[in-house]
């Protein structure tokens, strides 16, 4: 197996289903895909139940809510290929061949050992969330962590930030992928990761937060955001041709 595709899911069914069909459209190498359940509840879980019985991917159902970097550390384990490419579930790869170009940056120099998205911020947040390709023998030899333990351990000041300054420490190098012109909406909520001059992976911020599908945890504001004004924003994604394309993909 050459690459172990993970994401962790938590009550979010349909960029669930994105995510899913747009890697099985445009993934070229030997893959498998792995989704890491936080505890979502039956009526979400029940599309990915039925991939899973397919054998289209394996589904991990923990009782608790490990958080992101948890789930992230436990897909680590739990990978077969030599790569795992950890990605957020409101995101979908937006092109074929995207596989073969993260490989090739990551082998265009022997020292870089985490491909993620460039943060905010170089020294509190030097990583964004959507994706992170590494290999599965490095991270476990090396103990490199994705768990978000604040005050704890060094550098963790946000999901798989310690990451990023482990391998620094080890006197490796990160690179950070750039956001490029947004194809759909400019005023988004979302990031557009670009590859090798092409838009590669679309990213919402906030696409699991509100929580729509699951009334106990529904939120009504996300920061300064309305429930409102996100479902339009994604409505807006969902009804694009090539979303459309991607969501009726069925090999």
């Amino acid at each position: 197996m050459l690459l172990s595709l993970v994401a962790a899911h938590v009550n979010a069914p349909e960029w669930a289903e994105l995510l899913i069909k747009s890697i099985r459209k445009y993934t070229t190498s030997e893959y498998e895909i792995i989704i890491i359940d936080n505890g979502s509840c039956d009526e979400n879980l029940q599309w990915l139940r039925n991939q899973a019985k397919l054998g289209r991917l394996s589904l991990i159902e923990n009782k608790c809510n490990l958080g992101h970097g948890g789930a992230m550390d436990q897909g680590t384990r739990l990978a077969k290929g030599k790569y795992v490419c950890h990605m957020d579930i409101d995101s979908f790869f937006q092109r074929s061949r995207w596989d073969i170009d993260i490989m090739e940056i990551y082998h265009s120099d022997p020292l870089i050992k985490l491909i993620a998205h460039r943060g905010k911020d170089k020294y509190n947040k030097p990583l964004g969330a959507p994706i992170f390709f590494y290999e599965k023998a490095f991270a476990l030899e090396n103990n490199i962590i994705f768990t978000y333990k604040p005050g704890i351990l060094k550098g963790s000041t946000d999901t798989a930030q310690a990451a990023y300054w482990q391998i620094l420490e080890l006197g490796y190098k990160v690179k950070r992928l750039n956001s490029g012109e947004k194809i759909y909406d400019k005023k988004a909520l979302c990031d557009e990761i670009w590859i090798k001059g092409k838009p590669t992976m679309y990213h919402h911020y906030y696409g699991t937060r509100f929580s729509e599908h699951y009334e106990p945890n529904k939120h009504q504001m996300v920061d300064k955001w309305t429930l409102e004004s996100y479902l339009k924003r994604k409505a807006n994604i969902f009804n694009q041709a090539d979303v459309k394309e991607i969501l009726s993909y069925e090999k």
